[in-house]
């Protein structure tokens, strides 16, 4: 029995990748270009590149506690947790060094971007049997078609009519705050760019 869990926008409150950028953006501008010109090239290789770059502090990162509750809650009924993110190696490391609560990192690879049906096909590489899966974009869908059990993270009821006309059973759907302008300031962090 399994349970994968998501990072970005999901155990985390921000995306490691955007929070880079946003520094980036401020600090270094030139850095911020390069790192949009790789984009172009490959979205694993700019994740890479601009983690190499930028220093991310873990300890000020945003959890999401209500995911936080269900890993902890799934993890006493003898679930193996597995955070499969789109963000880099070394930055999932750092999370799950951190919480201590992961009995596998599977992320982005410099050659593979971690996300939707690549995502997918590293969880049914290293994953044999069931799982449910706590997570919170349209990039998922594959994942949850593929498991069919779902925690929403967000209240997306397209995300939501989505997986319930699929066959998903969606177990758990967990609130975050709706207005844009409160997202767009914690995503930007802007107090966090100077340290």
């Amino acid at each position: 029995m399994y349970l994968v869990v998501d990072l970005d926008r999901s155990l985390i409150k921000i995306d490691f990748f955007k929070e880079a950028l946003g520094k980036t953006l401020l600090r270094n501008p030139l850095l911020f270009i390069q790192t949009a010109i790789l984009i172009l090239k490959s979205r694993s290789k700019a994740k890479h590149f601009i983690s190499q770059k930028v220093e991310i502090n873990c300890t000020n990162i945003p959890f999401n506690d209500d995911v936080l509750k269900i890993i902890s809650d799934y993890k006493s009924k003898g679930y193996k947790i597995v955070l499969a993110t789109g963000a880099v190696q070394s930055h999932a490391n750092q999370i799950a060094d951190q919480l201590q609560l992961f009995d596998k990192v599977l992320a982005t690879d410099d050659d593979i971007n971690n996300t939707g049906t690549n995502k997918l096909n590293l969880i049914k590489q290293e994953i044999k049997g069931s799982f449910t899966y706590v997570a919170d974009s349209k990039k998922d869908l594959p994942i949850w078609f593929y498991c069919k059990k779902a925690i929403l993270v967000g209240n997306n009821r397209f995300i939501k009519k989505k997986l319930e006309s699929n066959g998903v059973d969606v177990i758990d759907v967990i609130k975050r705050e709706n207005s844009l302008f409160k997202l767009l300031l914690r995503q930007l962090r802007v107090h966090q760019w100077s340290k």
